[in-house]
C-alpha cells in the first residue's frame, strides 16, 4: 500500500500503522493457527512461547512467531512499561552505532521500517540528513512496532527459574511480591547482555570503597553528585565515553578515562558481518567457526562510537589514558 506524500501533515504514525497492517495482510499475516490443542485440562493457559525480555530482540521474535501462526505468546520484562531494553535506562549515547540502513526486523515490509517511521514523524529530508538513528527515537520506534503486532509485555516481571515439566517448560516468575509458575511449549531467552551473567564492579574497587564512591555504567548514576569532583572511568567502550561525557556536562571537574590497551582499536570487526549473507546464514556456520569469530571479536575489541569519541575529545578536562590499568 502506498502512503503519500510522506511529508503531508495528515499522515500520522497511526496512519502508518494502518498501512503496515494492510501490507502484512497482503502477505498473509496473520497466518492460520496450526498448533493443535494439548490434551490436558489447563491447555488454554499454556503459552505457545514465553519470551524473556521485551527489548528489540524480544519484540521482533514475538512478531516473527505471530507471523508464523502462533497465537498465545507471552513477553516478560523486568523493567517498567517503556523501559524495556537499555534505551531509556542506562544507555546514554546520543545515537545508535549501527548504520541507519541496517535492516531486518521489518521483514521486508517497507511500512514497518525505521526509515518509514522516521520519515513519517520528521519528514523525508530529516532522514536524508540523518547520520545515525537517535537512541530515543529507536526506542519510540520499537514501541510503535510492538503496537502494530499487538505485542503485550508483562512488566515488572522477574524470571526466577526455567525448568522442564514433562513435555512443557515451566517458568517461575515474581511480579511484585507474587510468585507464579507459567507453562509454555517453548521458551526464548532474549535478555541481551544480562543473559551472560551479572554486571559486576571489580572486587578491588567494590571491596575497597564505600558504595557511594563508585557506580557501574549499567545502572543509575547520580551525575549531579559528581559536580566539582575528579572522576575516573575504567574502560574504553561506548559506555565509558558516554558516561564521561555526561559527568563533564553535569559539572565534574575532570574525567580521566583509563584502559589497559596501548591504544584504542581503530576498526570495528562487527561491520564485517553486517551483510545480508552473514546476517541470514550465520547460524549455518560451524560451531568452531562461530567460536573463532567470537574469540577474534573479543581479542581485537571495537572502538567507541565515533560521535562519542569526538564529543569527549572536544570537552575541556577530559583526558584519555591508554596503557593505564588500575591496580588498586
Amino acid at each position: 500500500m502506498m502512503i503519500a506524500p510522506i511529508d503531508a501533515p495528515r499522515v500520522t504514525l497511526d496512519d502508518l500503522k494502518q498501512a503496515a497492517l494492510v501490507d502484512l495482510a497482503a502477505l498473509g499475516y496473520p497466518s492460520a493457527a496450526w498448533l493443535g490443542d494439548l490434551p490436558r485440562p489447563d491447555a488454554a493457559d499454556i503459552a505457545d512461547a514465553i519470551i524473556v525480555g521485551g527489548g528489540q530482540s524480544g519484540v521482533t521474535i514475538a512478531a516473527a512467531l505471530k507471523w508464523d501462526g502462533l497465537r498465545h505468546i507471552r513477553v516478560l520484562d523486568s523493567g517498567a512499561p517503556g523501559a524495556e531494553g537499555p534505551w531509556l535506562t542506562f544507555a546514554r549515547m546520543e545515537e545508535l552505532r549501527t548504520p541507519k540502513t541496517q535492516v531486518g526486523n521489518e521483514f521486508n515490509v517497507v511500512n514497518l521500517s525505521i526509515r518509514r517511521w522516521f520519515e513519517t514523524r520528521y519528514g523525508q529530508q530529516a532522514w536524508t540528513d540523518l547520520p545515525r538513528i537517535p537512541r530515543t527515537d529507536w526506542k519510540a520506534y520499537l514501541d510503535w512496532y510492538a503496537d502494530v503486532f499487538e505485542i503485550a509485555i508483562t512488566n515488572h516481571c522477574d524470571v526466577l527459574d526455567v525448568a522442564p515439566e514433562g513435555d512443557l517448560i515451566a517458568v517461575t516468575t515474581r511480579i511484585g511480591g507474587r510468585i507464579e509458575k507459567s507453562l509454555a511449549r517453548t521458551v526464548v531467552l532474549a535478555t541481551g547482555y544480562d543473559g551472560a551473567g551479572a554486571w559486576r564492579v571489580p572486587l578491588f574497587v567494590s571491596e575497597a570503597l564505600a558504595p557511594e564512591k563508585f557506580d557501574h555504567t549499567n545502572g543509575p548514576v547520580d551525575f549531579d553528585a559528581l559536580k566539582g569532583l575528579r572522576v575516573g572511568v575504567l574502560g574504553h567502550g561506548a559506555s565509558a565515553f558516554d558516561n564521561a561525557i555526561k559527568a563533564l556536562e553535569a559539572g565534574a571537574a575532570s574525567v580521566d578515562l583509563c584502559f589497559r590497551r596501548a591504544r584504542l582499536p581503530r576498526t570495528n570487526p562487527h561491520r564485517a558481518v553486517e551483510t545480508p549473507g552473514m546476517m541470514t546464514h550465520y547460524p549455518e556456520l560451524s560451531e568452531t567457526t562461530r567460536w573463532d569469530i567470537a574469540r577474534f571479536f573479543r581479542s581485537v575489541d571495537q572502538p567507541p562510537p565515533l560521535r562519542s569519541f569526538e564529543t569527549a575529545m572536544r570537552l575541556e578536562n577530559f583526558k584519555l589514558r591508554p596503557a593505564t590499568p588500575w591496580l588498586r
